[in-house]
């Protein structure tokens, strides 16, 4: 046994043991969950939320992508938390379809508009987007674009005009949209505007209108 002058009282001893080995359990205990955890969700995709706390004990988004194959046609990540769209998506270049609503996005990387075949995609209920990719009218075969409840999108950006098979925009309940720019009067194919619950002004709409002449859009 040690002197009591290293280890102190007796009692004072026992009860550090006591807490090192009750600390010890604990962190047993939370390993032991986390592993639960991930055997029932092994991508991280069902979290309701992603504060800093959590996101350092989920996978990185990028293992998210990882899980699926590059010439894939369709991806739906719709209502998974994964708060960041990694530029691996750049990588599926066949995907025609991508869905993405309410998948608390904050931004989108330049490299979603390297999906050439993209026909379709659906962003709407990222409530934090504020702003598309300057380089989206890259997307040459879009036709759909659902940008709904997008509370912070106040604009589009001018390449919009670029996406010369675009049919179909919802910028529905996009409360804080203010204007279209005029370049949207060059996507010659556009059909149909959806612009109830925004700011977007009578003015606006009727000089588009001009250009658009068989477009509806809806206020």
């Amino acid at each position: 046994s040690l002197a009591e002058s290293e280890l102190g009282a007796f009692e004072t001893w026992l009860a550090g043991e006591i807490r090192r080995l009750a600390t010890s359990r604990d962190d047993e205990d939370e390993d032991e969950d986390e592993d639960e955890a991930d055997a029932g969700d092994p991508l991280g995709l069902l979290a309701e939320s992603l504060p800093s706390a959590v996101t350092k004990k989920l996978r990185k988004t990028k293992s998210v992508l990882a899980a699926f194959e590059r010439d894939i046609t369709e991806l739906e990540l719709g209502s998974r938390k994964i708060g960041e769209l990694p530029a691996e998506i750049g990588e599926f270049t066949k995907l025609e379809s991508l869905d993405l609503n309410d998948t608390g996005l904050v931004r989108l990387p330049a490299e979603l508009c390297k999906l050439a075949a993209l026909t379709s995609l659906d962003l709407s209920w990222n409530q934090e987007l504020a702003a598309l990719p300057d380089n989206i009218g890259q997307l040459q075969h879009l036709k759909e674009l659902s940008l709904a409840s997008c509370w912070k999108l106040k604009t589009l950006p001018v390449q919009i005009g670029r996406l010369a098979n675009l049919s179909w925009l919802d910028l529905t309940h996009c409360e804080s949209f203010e204007s279209l720019p005029i370049e949207l009067g060059q996507a010659r194919k556009l059909s149909t505007v959806s612009l109830y619950g925004t700011q977007v002004t009578a003015e606006n709409i009727a000089e588009l209108q001009k250009l658009l002449p068989a477009c509806k859009f809806n206020k």
